[in-house]
């Protein structure tokens, strides 16, 4: 890695018994040297009689993808490490481990971790993973900083956050997604959604039905929900300090109520729950 350096040149006037001058010159260090270790995994496990799976991860970006003839459920990513100098470096890979096992009391749920030793030198570390499950595995993720996307899930998704992108797609099954910083997308093509932000915006198209619900909340941020134009709904949408855009024209509404911060209305005779909650922000409500 080129290393940046600044010449700084400091002309001084000193007098000493007439006039005498002289040039100091140097140059300094703007940036540190960094340098980064590269290693890749690859993990693998049966899926015969899997019906869960959990994410235990900390930084780097997670992609779910689903492939319904999958016998096995794979990972498989990079670890980077970067630190002052390569021995530690190189050492800072072998202190920071991808593991995939079956969990210690449920034989039923795979348990894909990265854990770093309590020993670890100094240094950033992240790991990015692409995961293949078959269909109708229940997916659990809990990571700190990174990127999640899933795509077609089959089954429920749950997914804790605290700094990142989540981008869920094509899902059919419950979807519940907790993220502290970051933006929320999701297209659930059947179940309930749930999702919640501190501080971020949340974007749900969504399908739900019977008894399923639609619930999203933010601290922070702008909420944009669509459903299709036939879904039977209570609908609930307030924020605090902020506006509610909502287009009804699709739909049979009776009991809208308006107010300045809030809509309630009863859509197509009533059933599913759609709840928007914001603290400072906007909300928009529309078919799809």
């Amino acid at each position: 890695m080129q290393r940046l350096r600044s010449m700084i040149a400091v002309a001084a006037p000193i007098a000493v018994l007439g006039s005498i001058a002289c040039t100091i010159s140097g140059s300094i260090d703007l940036f540190p040297k960094i340098d980064v270790a590269r290693e890749d995994f690859s993990l693998s496990a049966s899926a015969d009689g899997i019906n869960a799976m959990r994410i235990e991860w900390e930084n780097g970006s997670i992609t779910v993808r689903i492939d319904d003839t999958a016998t096995e459920i794979t990972a498989e990513g990079e670890k980077v490490v970067r630190a002052g100098d390569e021995d530690d470096s190189t050492q800072g890979l072998t202190e920071f481990a991808v593991t995939l096992d079956v969990d210690e009391s449920d034989s039923d749920k795979l348990v894909l971790s990265l854990r770093l030793s309590p020993e670890h030198v100094a240094g950033n570390f992240t790991a990015d993973v692409e995961v293949v499950l078959p269909g109708g595995v229940d997916l659990d993720i809990d990571t700190e900083n990174g990127a999640v996307v899933v795509v077609g899930n089959t089954a429920e998704t749950a997914i804790d956050l605290q700094n990142g992108e989540v981008d869920v797609s094509e899902q059919v099954g419950d979807t519940t997604i907790d993220i502290k910083n970051g933006s929320i997308v999701v297209d659930s093509l059947a179940g309930s959604v749930d999702v919640e932000v501190n501080n971020g915006d949340i974007t749900v198209t969504a399908r739900p039905i019977g008894d399923e619900s639609l619930i999203a909340r933010a601290d922070l941020g702008d909420i944009d929900l669509l459903v299709p134009p036939d879904t039977s709904a209570d609908l609930t949408l307030d924020t605090d300090f902020g506006s509610v855009d909502v287009t009804l024209s699709e739909f049979v509404v009776t009991d809208l109520n308006t107010g300045p911060f809030s809509v309630t209305a009863t859509i197509n005779g009533g059933g599913v729950e759609i709840t928007a909650n914001v603290d400072l922000g906007a909300i928009s409500f529309g078919s799809l």
